[in-house]
């Protein structure tokens, strides 16, 4: 899979692309200040899980959001259908528009579209199914009655459960919320999906298809499943294994790093082409110059040496931005703490720097705010914003010492100076693909 990228006529590539909104829920906070403090100020939230029990396993902590605040939803009646993620999802939607002060009616509804990386049903969606399937099912003949299934669904399951677990619900409720009526999509790419999906937003733009773009993610909940698998494939810490606080976990790319952590929420910001912000007075946060995607080719899940995929996504993005790599201010990176998933991150930095490795700052929020899901990418680029108005690069928390590898680069636990003029935010997925996203100052 290689680097979406159209051949684009002059005019088009003159339609520049910027930010204008932006929003963020996170275990930090519902709020941007909550959340630049976060990251600035290393303030953690991961907490003991509380949703279910954990007795029996190797995880303890994870990143929980406050319960939402439905009274701010436009229609109460909407939560019979959506979920906590989904209710969280449209809140933070509504919130960026806010934030880029855009309303519904106030745009031309045909010309608007909306972008959002939301993953596919959880387990946790059909508890309800269990019972049933454990009396329909006989282990030993190796049979299930599926006539008994069939009669005792409906008075089992609530009819509204195939609405409730649809992946797309943040994109709907939000289109319908806002009057979206122009491009749109839901991609399912894990912790590529929201990155992705504001790159596709700002492709839609670049090329004439949209005058405005809502862009983001939404994270699923923290579930037994998720643990189970996380911490089999050797992605999560085996927090009962540590006797250091859930503050002191998550180690990006440090020599000591043991696994993350997950956590659940939503980020999204607002997309226009620079000429319709202007012509509404609108006030530009930052502008999208180049959009790489690209796969490693191969499945080495959480086994991983290299990810040539980001290498190519690195180039791809700052080749369009035509920004040479000496200006490259500094990387958001992925970086989750994940074994060998930040080894092979830092090769690619390392193979695509070269010289400029040990001059270029990278940084990673999940130390304070964990595995965001789909809806990591989209707050490394909202950190972005504040890293290019700040003109410095947040610490690593819990950053000490480099391996033999991230040992080459310039990764810090205290803030260190912004080199450049724009920022490049890439995310990672377990199945190797990779994005990169260059994000200036207007």
């Amino acid at each position: 899979m290689t680097a979406s990228h159209s051949v684009l006529d002059k005019s088009q590539q003159e339609r520049r692309v910027v930010i204008t909104g932006a929003a963020i829920s996170s275990p930090a906070g519902y709020t941007l200040a909550e959340n630049s403090g976060a990251w600035w100020n290393g303030h953690c939230s991961f907490t003991e899980i509380t949703a279910f029990s954990t007795k029996g396993s190797s995880v303890r902590y994870a990143g929980q959001c406050k319960d939402p605040d439905v009274k701010r939803l436009p229609d109460r009646k909407v939560q019979k259908i959506l979920r906590r993620k989904d209710v969280i999802s449209l809140l933070t939607t509504i919130a960026a528009a806010e934030n880029a002060k855009i309303f519904k009616g106030d745009f031309n509804p045909d010309r608007a579209g909306m972008y959002v990386g939301a993953g596919s049903t959880q387990i946790g969606d059909l508890t309800p199914y269990f019972t049933l399937v454990a009396e329909c099912a006989d282990t030993e003949t190796g049979t299930f009655d599926s006539a008994k299934f069939g009669r005792d669904l409906m008075n089992l399951v609530n009819p509204l459960v195939v609405l409730q677990t649809l992946m797309n619900n943040g994109l709907c409720f939000g289109t319908m919320t806002l009057d979206i009526r122009g491009v749109n999509c839901n991609f399912m790419d894990f912790q590529v999906a929201g990155l992705r999906a504001l790159g596709e937003g700002f492709r839609s733009i670049q090329v004439g298809r949209a005058d405005i773009v809502i862009a983001g993610g939404v994270s699923g909940p923290v579930e037994p499943f998720q643990l189970a698998e996380g911490v089999r494939a050797g992605f999560l810490a085996r927090t009962s294994d540590y006797d250091a606080v859930p503050a002191d976990l998550v180690k990006p790319w440090d020599a000591d790093r043991c696994g993350s952590i997950l956590s659940e929420g939503s980020a999204y910001v607002v997309l226009e082409s620079e000429e319709h912000a202007v012509k509404r007075g609108a006030n530009i946060l930052g502008r999208i110059s180049g959009y790489g995607l690209s796969n490693d080719g191969s499945f080495e899940f959480m086994r991983e040496k290299e990810a040539p995929g980001l290498v190519r996504a690195l180039n791809g993005a700052v080749k369009e931005s035509a920004k040479p790599i000496e200006q490259i201010g500094g990387i958001v990176g992925h970086g989750n703490g994940a074994l060998s998933a930040d080894r092979a991150e830092a090769h690619s930095y390392l193979n695509y720097l070269g010289q400029f490795a040990e001059k270029t700052p990278i940084t990673s929020a999940k130390s304070v705010l964990g595995d965001m899901g789909e809806a990591g990418g989209v707050t490394g680029v909202i950190m972005a914003l504040d890293i290019l108005q700040q003109s410095k690069v947040p610490a690593t928390w819990n950053f000490c010492r480099g391996d033999e590898l991230s040992s080459g680069l310039k990764i810090s636990g205290e803030a260190q100076e912004l080199q450049g003029d724009c920022v490049v935010v890439t995310s990672r997925n377990f199945l190797g693909l990779s994005g990169a996203l260059v994000v200036e100052r207007p």
